[in-house]
């Protein structure tokens, strides 16, 4: 089991914390999806944007139009939909943030459907495998440590904030 830090998840924020989990790290992440990172990486690094913005969005729209969702071991074009749920079982605020920016994303696909920006076929297609992960993601045990974190809920800060770079 490797070790991904999840976006400075801790005791406190700005106090991140290492957190054990299915998917690898370093240089074996590489190994997963040589040459670049694992969809389910991709994802996670979206979902877990305190405040997600257009563009971030976007991608996300454009990984579940392009991807499928699947299990381990199934193959490398697809979004591994149990490896993101064991992640977010074990973090409330990355669980917390990763749900809020996929009824986002749920929200933007449908609004854009209805202006005709996406046609109905995509949206629908976009709708399902979000939903399939929402699915999932809900359907997953939570850890000891989610289901503490979560009885104290938004009452305490769970992310840290970071500013955008500006280019």
């Amino acid at each position: 089991m490797g070790y991904i830090p999840l976006g400075g998840f801790g005791p406190a924020p700005g106090l991140g914390r290492v957190t054990p989990t299915p998917l690898n790290t370093g240089l074996e992440v590489l190994e997963q999806d040589f040459p670049t990172i694992p969809l389910s990486h991709l994802v996670l690094e979206k979902l877990q944007i305190h405040e997600i913005n257009w563009k971030d969005l976007v991608d996300l729209v454009v990984l579940f139009h392009a991807h499928d969702l699947c299990k381990p071991g199934v193959g490398k074009d697809c979004i591994n939909a149990d490896a993101i749920a064991r992640v977010l079982a074990d973090d409330w605020g990355f669980w917390y943030d990763a749900m809020v920016n996929l009824a986002k994303l749920k929200n933007i696909i449908s609004s854009k459907a209805n202006e005709g920006v996406i046609s109905r076929e995509d949206s629908e297609l976009i709708l399902s495998r979000v939903k399939a992960l929402v699915d999932k993601i809900e359907s997953t045990p939570k850890t000891k440590n989610w289901i503490k974190r979560s009885k104290i809920g938004t009452s305490k800060p769970w992310y840290r904030e970071v500013e955008e770079l500006e280019r």
